[in-house]
């Protein structure tokens, strides 16, 4: 099977793919450019599962980045384990025309307990204290120490939450890189998280000029040029960004607020 590599930049679209990103631009435009059907809920968990089972969220379970848990009787966000997801995964048939199939999951999501044969995902340290350390989990575990000690400590709060930024996907980015040199998988699946926050954090007006300051530019070139030997690299995204006529902005719950 040809080696591949699929880079989720969640928040990237060729509506920001301009003068401020040539590579990007050019690599787009010498390749061929699909428009493929959005997941609704259009979140993280449930479009990156449709994506490596090709069902539907009402097939897969995971209908969002977290549910109603009706055994626990609470509201559970943010799991880790791949068996929540129902369905055959991409590298599991491919595993089965080809034993020799091998994946790394670079930080897509549900990537706990998963029959891939590598994987790195953050997992933070709760101590006794009550402190929140940052840290990951790998498979084999082994690789979580050969990263961290090269890159030095995952960035959790660059991760995810008000500090989000791109400091956490330049981590990923090079950790895939590794990862490959490692043990060349055949299928790479690497998610780079940043710009996903400026959607939440920043007006629509602003967005664009967000993803130029900030843009994924030199990732994927490092990533595409890296692992670039026999290798089809996909980019795909999860959200976009439209802007809405007029001025209208709305707030929801803003009168709960004290």
């Amino acid at each position: 099977m040809n080696k591949t590599v699929v880079i989720d930049v969640v928040g990237l679209s060729t509506s920001v793919m301009g003068e401020h990103m040539p590579f990007l631009r050019e690599y787009s435009e010498r390749k061929t450019l699909i428009r493929i059907e959005p997941v609704l809920p259009a979140l993280t968990t449930s479009a990156q599962s449709t994506y490596l089972t090709g069902k539907w969220p009402s097939e897969t379970g995971i209908v969002g980045n977290g549910w109603y848990d009706r055994i626990d009787c609470e509201v559970k966000f943010w799991k880790q384990s791949n068996k929540l997801v129902a369905g055959e995964k991409i590298w599991e048939r491919a595993k089965k025309v080809d034993p020799s199939f091998t994946c790394s999951k670079m930080f897509w999501w549900y990537n706990m307990y998963s029959t891939a044969d590598y994987a790195v995902t953050p997992r933070p340290n709760y101590l006794a204290d009550g402190r929140k350390m940052p840290d990951c989990y790998s498979y084999p575990a082994g690789l979580r120490d050969i990263l961290q000690e090269k890159l030095g400590d995952f960035p959790l709060f660059q991760f995810w939450g008000p500090g989000a930024n791109i400091e956490s996907s330049k981590w990923i980015a090079e950790a895939s890189i590794i990862t490959d040199e490692l043990y060349n998988p055949t299928l790479s699946l690497i998610y780079l998280p940043h710009l996903d926050y400026c959607l939440q954090k920043f007006v629509v007006v602003k967005i664009k000029f967000f993803c130029i300051k900030n843009h994924p530019q030199n990732l994927f070139s490092r990533v595409v040029l890296a692992i670039s030997s026999h290798t089809f690299c996909c980019n795909n995204t999860n959200i976009r960004v439209k802007q809405i006529p007029g001025n209208h902005l709305s707030i929801p719950y803003r009168g709960f607020y004290f």
